[in-house]
């Protein structure tokens, strides 16, 4: 099995998964990757944007329902970029399910 124009960061053993376009051991540069607040949405300088692999097919539509592509391509990931001042819409307030119970 091949996988295509993904991106993985931190896994054991610094195992790629096989396929075209993929990119390895790379910081994704997430808004957020506090356990608590989590936010996937890529920050400007994120490798993620526009760099998806449109060959297996796209959504017209983000995770927010926001068009793809936006700024000239299609990003990995369920988050479009739309530009600057795009910051996901992530939660402002910790979930109460695991607020003290990672380091922040």
């Amino acid at each position: 099995m091949t996988y295509a124009g993904n991106l993985t960061y931190q896994v054991k053993d610094n195992v790629c998964p096989p396929g075209p376009g993929n990119l390895c051991n790379v910081d994704p540069k997430l808004a957020s990757t506090n356990l608590v607040q989590f936010n996937a949405m890529p920050l400007a300088s994120s490798p993620l944007i526009n760099t998806a692999n449109i060959a297996t097919g796209i959504l017209a539509i983000d995770y927010r329902g926001l068009p793809r592509p936006a700024n000239g391509g299609y990003d990995i990931g369920a988050f479009q970029y739309q530009g600057s001042g795009d910051t996901g819409g992530g939660t402002s307030a910790p979930d109460p399910v695991f607020a003290g119970s990672f380091d922040s």
